[in-house]
Parts: structure tokens; C-alpha cells; sequence
């Protein structure tokens, strides 16, 4: 079993915290829940649905720091003690996590084109957690992650991280 991080924008607190009780996270369509808290079958349907970039190796906390760091010329120190610096908004029933990115993760990579999100890549790789994953494959999340940020900005939303487990990977 590993641990899955899948990153998502939604334009409210509340419409990702609902994303932690989704099995499957942010992609998948919402659970059923049962008693109190039961969900239609019409609300499960008009549930938001969330563009989703799937990033198994960037966790919210340590990579995600060094990223912002390695983005904003600031010390991985500073950032992590950002007040607002990995919010757990809410808990799941099977143990998955809802977690906010800050507004520094958010604009740096919306602020980045595309040649330097390529040239942090490089640098990135050559950190501990990331140890053997190919720089073409940082560019590539990298690059998902920009547009997903872009797309934030524009919409007034906030990025949040799911995350959870999933069997076999």
C-alpha cells in the first residue's frame, strides 16, 4: 500500500472537505455516506467535480515546501512556518485527508512559465524524497500543477491536496 496525494481546486472549505470522504479522492464521484450525514443520489449528482493532478511522489508538507522554496527564493524554514502552511480542512471516515496548499505554493506556480517550471525541475530531483523519479516526469507534474494553479487564480478557488492510500501501487 501507498500513500496517493491528488491535488484539486474547489472554490470553497466546504466543497473539498466533502472531497475526504471520496474513496478514490478528488476524481471520483462523492460516497454515500449513511445516517446524519447521508448524501442523495441527486446531491452526490451535482456534486462538484474537480480537475485532478495526480502527483504520487509530492506530498504536501516536505516536497511541496522544497518546491515553493526552490520557486520563491525563500528558505524552506520560512515556508513551512507559513501560518497557513498544511491546514488539514477535513478527515474522512477511512482515514483520507483533505490538506490546504497556501497562497505562496499557489502563486508561485501560477507566476511560473514554463521554462522555468523546467529548469526547477532539475534541482528538485536531486532532493531526497524525489531519489530516483525522472526529471521528465517532475517537469510533467510540475507543468499539470502550474495549470491547475493558473486555473485556481482565475477562478478565485485554492488548491488542496487529497490524501489517502490505495492498494497495489
Amino acid at each position: 500500500m501507498s500513500v496517493d496525494y491528488q491535488y484539486f481546486g474547489a472554490a470553497s472549505v466546504k466543497a473539498a472537505a466533502e472531497v475526504a470522504h471520496r474513496t478514490d479522492g478528488p476524481g471520483s464521484p462523492p460516497a454515500k455516506r449513511k445516517g446524519k450525514k447521508k448524501v442523495s443520489k441527486k446531491d452526490r449528482e451535482a456534486a462538484p467535480r474537480f480537475t485532478v493532478v495526480d502527483a504520487p511522489m509530492i506530498d504536501p508538507y516536505v516536497v511541496a515546501g522544497t518546491l515553493t522554496s526552490l520557486l520563491t527564493g525563500r528558505s524552506y524554514e520560512d515556508i513551512v512556518d507559513d501560518l497557513d502552511w498544511g491546514d488539514v480542512v477535513a478527515e474522512g471516515p477511512a482515514g483520507h485527508l483533505v490538506i490546504a496548499t497556501t497562497d505562496a505554493f499557489v502563486k508561485a506556480l501560477a507566476a511560473s512559465d514554463d521554462s522555468a517550471l523546467t529548469a526547477i525541475a532539475e534541482p528538485w530531483s536531486h532532493t531526497e524524497e524525489l531519489e530516483g523519479i525522472a526529471v521528465e516526469r517532475l517537469t510533467a507534474t510540475l507543468h499539470e500543477l502550474a495549470a491547475l494553479a493558473r486555473a485556481a487564480r482565475v477562478e478565485k478557488a485554492r488548491i488542496y491536496c487529497w490524501v489517502g492510500s490505495r492498494t497495489g501501487s
